[in-house]
């Protein structure tokens, strides 16, 4: 049997979905490489293992990590892990995938996860 959700969880699941809708707005102005290169510092990787991953140079990643920070207006990684908490909050709590409207164009390259490489499509 469950217990009853109270008005201050369901106030706290509000807050956290309203937090979560402004993270997502603010990670939709993002292109598609720059949030890639966002996943992977999220899951704490440097930016050499970030260039080797995804097949680009060190500057390259360098240069998607300060426009992305500049757009999210982010001034460190611990910002940028309490950005991406925000953002996926519901997949640490809930354990459901969260789902963004904004597909990855088709001529970007992508990060296939089942295979960890790096492709162009």
């Amino acid at each position: 049997m469950h217990t009853p959700i109270t008005s201050n969880d369901y106030q706290l699941l509000q807050q956290l979905r309203i937090t979560q809708q402004e993270a997502t707005r603010l990670y939709l102005r993002l292109t598609p490489c720059e949030q890639q290169v966002l996943e992977l510092i999220a899951n704490g990787l440097p930016n050499k293992a970030i260039a080797s991953l995804i097949c680009r140079s060190i500057k390259t990643v360098e240069k998607h990590r300060s426009k992305l920070m500049k757009k999210l207006g982010l001034s460190s990684v611990c910002e940028v892990l309490r950005f991406w908490c925000r953002l996926r909050w519901d997949e640490f709590i809930l354990g459901t995938p969260t789902q963004f409207p904004q597909p990855v164009p088709h001529n970007e390259w992508t990060l296939h996860k089942s295979t960890q490489s790096a492709t162009m499509t």
